[in-house]
């Protein structure tokens, strides 16, 4: 199986963005018109965290937030297959290059957020080029797809630790050693890993306490990364971004620091909400017996 997902990947990173974008546009606007599920947890989303947009505004950043979420394939097979060289070449512009260099000169490691916003696998080119840098991954839920993507990754220098206990341990030897440590803050935690509830986009989420426990083991920089696409007829490319995070994200307290990484993380979102993936199931169900909003009707 991993060989024909790997042919797969390589046949897509030949294909031409001029070819590649008009599709992703047209599917994407037909998975909303057929009401496929990605589309309808979209809407669902979008509708409670951006209240005071219009419908016609709503539907605008449904589709294109669709479209983005299928490019992320095509880039993943870029990133696989394409030379190192052409794919660090679409990266045009990079706001907070010298705060991230002073924060890694801290020498303590750094701890980047980096939101479901744009091309974040698209960070680790930039970075692996010249700064340590290890990730924490999910494992797919399809299983022979965990071995390309991480091939992927590490091909432009990344250590990727699978979330687990021995995982957590290699982060905080890195963290320890000074690397870039890169944490998707955005995700949902089983439950059985610990969280906290807090608000993102005035709802209630529960969120990720990971962030915390490293900050209390450890004294690295916080920044938020982002890497936004760039649309100009049939070419594309990256602008990113490393910024502060809300002060307190350091809070003792993980109720706080929990309010203060979503308030951070709506900051990246807001930048380009059309880029943001809204398919993700971030307001699961908070106590046994409440009502799935993402349930069918």
């Amino acid at each position: 199986m991993a060989w024909v997902l790997n042919g797969l990947l390589w046949c897509m990173s030949r294909l031409p963005l001029k070819l590649v974008v008009p599709v992703c546009r047209v599917l994407a606007r037909r998975m909303v018109i057929w009401g496929a599920d990605a589309a309808r947890i979209s809407s669902i989303n979008i509708d409670l965290c951006l209240p005071h947009l219009s419908t016609e505004e709503k539907d605008d950043i449904c589709w294109q937030s669709l479209m983005n979420s299928m490019l992320l394939v095509f880039e993943i097979a870029q990133m696989r297959f394409r030379q190192v060289a052409r794919v660090r070449r679409a990266i045009v512009s990079v706001d907070g290059a010298e705060r991230l260099h002073r924060a890694w000169q801290h020498g303590e490691g750094v701890l980047l957020l980096t939101p479901h916003v744009g091309c974040w696998e698209i960070l680790g080119a930039y970075l692996g080029d010249t700064y340590p840098v290890s990730a924490l991954y999910d494992r797919p839920n399809f299983a022979p797809l965990e071995q390309p993507i991480l091939d992927a990754r590490q091909r432009f220098g990344a250590t990727m630790y699978p979330i687990s206990g021995a995982g957590l341990r290699g982060i905080m030897r890195a963290m320890r050693a000074g690397h870039l440590v890169v944490l998707l803050p955005d995700q949902v935690p089983d439950y059985q890993s610990g969280g906290e509830i807090a608000p993102f986009f005035g709802q209630q989420a529960y969120t990720m306490s990971l962030a915390h426990r490293l900050l209390q083991r450890n004294t690295p920089k916080v920044l938020i990364a982002s890497a936004l696409r760039r649309f100009d007829g049939h070419t594309m490319s990256y602008h990113l971004t490393f910024s502060e995070p809300e002060p307190a994200i350091f809070d003792e307290d993980a109720a706080v620091h929990a309010a203060a990484l979503n308030a951070s993380i709506e900051k990246a979102v807001i930048a380009a909400p059309e880029q943001y993936q809204w398919s993700y199931k971030r307001f699961k169900r908070l106590k046994k017996g409440q009502a799935n909003i993402y349930r069918r009707q």
